[in-house]
């Protein structure tokens, strides 16, 4: 009995054991079945996020790819939009310098076209000039010349002054051309230091003057500047190799002075109208006495002039009024002991 009990309550312990495992196992089982569902489900979590990583990575990536690409698209638009400014402005640049230096080009031929005018000009007006005072020269020459033998000789000289102003005498015009003819060479050759000439060619040029001597003394004596440009063949003349008397001097200054030159006059009648009747300022004359003649500038010009009171110095005076001035001075009136030196 004790033992069928034992048995039934071992069945039934048995039964509770094994309802227990069963129940321990269907908890385990279903512990199991949750972790692997929860497994599970966590690598699908795992797997889905990798995949959205994934995908996520790959959108950045292309992203990047695209923006590197549009970066890079941009920076060669950039590039080659930068490399046609500045060779647009390279152009522009060498076009402006082109420009600019076409101007300076036109401006330099301008100016040099002005200058080769003012040249041509200055020339032309020296050249002009020359010719005035060689042909005023040569007016002079004839004046002096009164026989229009083509020199000048003592009696020409004598009847000349005498024209002038009846106080010269014969012994003056004769003591200009002894003067001269011991100081300058009246004649080519006639210099015995250059070449050696019969006594007899000496004896019929002295006391004569002819054109090419009394040209180079009037160049000489005056001192016209400059000598060389007037007469090429005059070129290093020594001022004191030729000579003229202070009187004479200041004469043909004066005749050289007159204005206007009528370069037209021709014939001795309208010669000699126009250097007698010519005119020249007070200041002009003072200037050619001063020089010439020793003349202080401190001098009474009305005085010396023949006026009652002083003058303008721009004011004209005539030509025998300039010469009674000159032969005051020369006489000893005004420092007259001046006028030789």
């Amino acid at each position: 009995m004790s033992g069928g009990i034992m048995t039934r309550m071992q069945a039934e312990e048995r039964v509770l054991v094994s309802r227990a495992q069963q129940e321990q196992e269907a908890t385990r089982r279903r512990e199991a079945t949750a972790s692997r569902e929860e497994e599970h489900q966590r690598k699908m979590a795992e797997l889905q996020e990798r995949q959205e990583e994934t995908k996520l990575s790959e959108e950045l990536t292309a992203m990047r790819i695209a923006e590197a690409s549009r970066r890079r698209h941009i920076s060669i638009e950039m590039k080659e939009q930068i490399r046609e400014d500045r060779e647009e402005q390279r152009k522009w640049f060498w076009e402006q310098e082109h420009h600019r230096l076409l101007i300076i080009e036109k401006h330099r031929k301008v100016q040099m076209a002005i200058r080769a005018k003012e040249k041509n000009q200055d020339k032309l007006q020296h050249e002009y000039l020359c010719e005035a005072r060689k042909f005023r020269i040569k007016r002079i020459f004839h004046f002096f010349d009164h026989d229009r033998d083509g020199v000048i000789s003592l009696q020409d000289l004598s009847k000349r002054l005498r024209q002038l102003e009846k106080t010269f005498r014969k012994k003056d015009a004769q003591d200009m051309m002894e003067e001269l003819w011991r100081h300058c060479q009246l004649f080519p050759g006639a210099s015995k230091e250059r070449q050696r000439v019969e006594k007899s060619d000496i004896d019929d040029y002295r006391g004569k003057l002819d054109k090419d001597a009394f040209f180079e003394m009037v160049l000489t004596c005056l001192e016209v500047q400059p000598v060389a440009n007037t007469e090429s063949q005059y070129q290093g003349m020594k001022t004191s190799e030729y000579y003229m008397p202070p009187l004479l001097v200041s004469i043909v200054e004066f005749l050289l002075h007159v204005e206007p030159c009528d370069l037209s006059v021709r014939s001795y009648d309208e010669l000699e109208k126009e250097l007698l009747s010519g005119k020249v300022t007070v200041e002009d004359g003072m200037t050619i006495l001063f020089r010439r003649c020793g003349t202080p500038a401190r001098v009474d010009l009305g005085n010396l002039l023949g006026f009652d009171r002083l003058v303008d110095p721009f004011a004209q005076f005539s030509f025998k009024d300039f010469l009674r001035a000159v032969l005051k001075t020369r006489n000893g009136e005004f420092m007259g002991e001046n006028f030789f030196r």
